[in-house]
């Protein structure tokens, strides 16, 4: 299950850890063919929506990296949701992919 977490040294970034899965999350029936966590994900601090601004794919580290508009509460209750669309978003064989929504955590160990 894919993970997010927060850390002292970037006050306004959440991560979301894509492992198990590798690489960036693909969908291929929506235009413009990639996962854009702008539009994609609703991200929550204390149940406050945050915005996100810029995103960027860290291959080395399979995760994304979701830069807020403001410094966030790193210790607090961070969560990240991605809704099924109707249709549902489908991979190459046909199998439908879920929506996710996860909890944060805030990590000592930094990036």
């Amino acid at each position: 299950m894919p993970s997010v977490t927060t850390n002292g040294p970037f006050p306004n970034r959440i991560t979301l850890n894509c492992a198990p899965f590798t690489g960036p999350f693909l969908f291929p029936f929506s235009p413009p063919n990639l996962f854009d966590p702008r539009r994609d994900v609703t991200c929550y601090v204390d149940g406050v929506i945050i915005q996100i601004v810029s995103f960027s794919f860290d291959n080395a580290n399979n995760r994304y990296l979701l830069f807020a508009s403001q410094q966030l509460n790193l210790q607090g209750v961070v969560q990240v949701t991605y809704h099924i669309p109707n249709p549902p978003f489908q991979d190459s064989l046909g199998a439908v992919i879920g929506g996710f929504a996860l909890v944060g955590t805030f990590s000592t160990i930094g990036p």
